[in-house]
């Protein structure tokens, strides 16, 4: 069966409401993708999906809303999954080089927060900054240590756009910095799940780093 077949049969245990038979078929799946980055989102998006969703049936009243919200979402991830086996992108994932570690997990081993604080240190040394849930916010991702020292590069750079987007603002974090440059560096626009005003401050992050200023 091929990984296409395979997804639609995954889409069709959802549509037959065997999501928990669903989800245990995108882990197998995942055992045959070469692509160590796709790999790794499938394992981590099973995981917070099957938890979203479980958290929502506990939460289930007469309101199927966030139930339908939560399968909505693991369908549009295997549509993802899809486009980028289809178009041949399976080989290719971000553009990462160097140390490949990722950074995902529900609780980040202690190697890694050390990791992730030698690239603060090099960028932002003594300075301080308010890091916000920073090591629960970059376990939600599948980054590599290397796409986070680019990302982690270009908030310092542009350090001067976020003190005037959030000055005075809860959201004035690294967390909530490096989630923005995460988004604007690695993430296409149309996957961007912000609001309105998130998305449009995504955007102009992301032309000031293609101008290079």
């Amino acid at each position: 069966m091929t990984k296409e077949n395979k997804l639609d049969h995954i889409r069709d245990l959802i549509a037959n409401g065997k999501i928990d038979k669903a989800f245990d078929e995108l882990k197998n799946l995942s055992k045959g993708i070469d692509d160590r980055q796709l790999r790794n989102s499938i394992i981590l998006n099973c995981y917070s999906y099957n938890k979203n969703y479980n958290e929502e049936l506990l939460n289930l009243k007469n309101d199927t809303t966030g139930v339908n919200r939560a399968i909505l979402k693991t369908l549009e991830f295997i549509d993802e999954i899809e486009e980028r086996i289809s178009e041949n992108k399976e080989d290719k994932g971000y553009s990462a080089k160097g140390d490949y570690q990722l950074i995902c997990g529900e609780e980040l081993p202690i190697e890694i927060e050390k990791k992730i604080d030698a690239i603060l240190e090099k960028y932002f040394g003594d300075k301080i900054i308010d890091r916000g849930d920073l090591y629960k916010s970059l376990s939600r991702t599948a980054i590599s240590m290397e796409q986070l020292d680019k990302a982690v590069y270009e908030v310092k750079k542009h350090f001067d756009f976020f003190q005037k987007e959030f000055a005075y603002s809860s959201g004035m974090t690294l967390s909530n910095f490096i989630t923005y440059a995460i988004d604007a560096i690695f993430i296409p626009e149309e996957k961007w799940t912000g609001s309105r005003n998130r998305n449009k401050t995504t955007r102009e992050f992301r032309e000031l780093i293609k101008k290079g200023k």
